[in-house]
């Protein structure tokens, strides 16, 4: 076991850092969090509390703000530092690789980011990706209103907005309100925007659900929907998905999701969850399912499983441990 600093995002209710502390505390480490994104001096506040806590282990994730030699500082106390990006940032920006290469090591949940990395001498890379916190995610009761106002036959959860990496989500919400199927999607309201005018006065606007949904909530429309749609923003690029293919799965939910390549890989289609590839391949899906309860049960509950048995951070920070252990780098159980 080891004592773990987590720098990492903790400043809203559904931010990460908690989670990651959780997964790192259910095999038995001894962990502090450090939230960079409220501190008022990253660099200072981060050097205090490692003097503080004294930790082995030095865990930065994602780390927008850090700068490589607040870093090197870290590492001359005799700290092991990780760096864990859960961005997709294909071009390695000048921080980001300044960044990875005052690191021990760096995991990367774009799995086409690696290949790059160690070719920009980042020899220490590998794909990690992202996990499921199921303790945040616990439903005790599900009540009458709780039935209306987050069931629908479709939900999807994510930003809508009027961006190039996003059209795919705005076109698939569209087309479901125009096939006359009951969807409800949940995230941040659209602003009202010159740029966001035609979402406005678009059907999408209507079919919002008013919130957005984390933790309890996230997981009883996970629940109450019977069916979890997911559009990846990358999907030309391997094995590169979202913390939501794992929350929707992990919470119980039937995800049908468009496909990412390399995805076979992470899930068994058509038994742990569906894909498609087009948006009519999605109407024609959706439609199938919806009338198909038992067999849509069956593979929700067979992607619940796959989550909760290999894909918490629990089991995340296991696969990143057991590749330091494969590089000789650091051998933590």
């Amino acid at each position: 076991m080891a004592r773990i600093l987590v720098t990492a995002p903790n400043e809203l209710p559904w931010s990460v850092g908690r989670h990651l502390v959780r997964g790192l505390e259910a095999s038995g480490h001894t962990v502090c969090l450090f939230d960079y994104r409220s501190a008022r001096r990253v660099a200072d506040e981060l050097l205090a509390r490692v003097d503080e806590f004294r930790p082995e282990v030095h865990l930065l994730y994602k780390g927008e703000l850090l700068r490589p030699e607040t870093i090197h500082a870290v590492r001359e106390r005799g700290v092991y530092a990780i760096h864990w990006h859960c961005d997709v940032d294909e071009g390695l920006p000048p921080w980001l690789l300044g960044l990875a290469r005052a690191h021990d090591a760096f995991f990367t949940q774009a799995y086409a980011m690696v290949a790059r990395l160690q070719e920009a001498g980042v020899e220490r890379s590998a794909w990690l990706s992202a996990g499921f916190e199921p303790t945040a995610h616990q439903v005790d009761t599900i009540t009458e209103a709780d039935r209306k106002r987050y069931g629908s036959q479709v939900a999807f959860t994510g930003r809508i907005v009027n961006h190039v990496i996003y059209a795919g989500r705005v076109d698939m919400i569209k087309r479901v309100l125009q096939e006359g199927i009951d969807i409800k999607w949940w995230g941040h309201h659209i602003p009202r925007k010159l740029r966001t005018f035609g979402l406005l006065f678009s059907g999408v606007r209507r079919a919002w659900g008013g919130e957005f949904a984390h933790h309890q909530g996230y997981a009883k429309i996970a629940r109450l929907a019977k069916i979890m749609l997911g559009h990846d923003s990358y999907p030309q690029l391997e094995k590169t998905l979202s913390s939501r293919a794992y929350l929707a799965c992990g919470c119980g939910g039937f995800y049908l999701a468009r496909y990412v390549k390399g995805m076979e890989e992470i899930f068994e289609l058509d038994r742990e969850i569906v894909v498609f590839e087009t948006l009519d391949e999605m109407v024609e899906k959706i439609r199938y399912y919806l009338t198909h309860d038992a067999e849509r049960r069956r593979i929700a509950e067979a992607g619940r499983r796959r989550v909760l048995e290999h894909y918490t951070y629990q089991k995340r920070f296991e696969q990143m441990f057991h590749a330091l252990r494969n590089w000789g780098e650091l051998d933590i159980v």
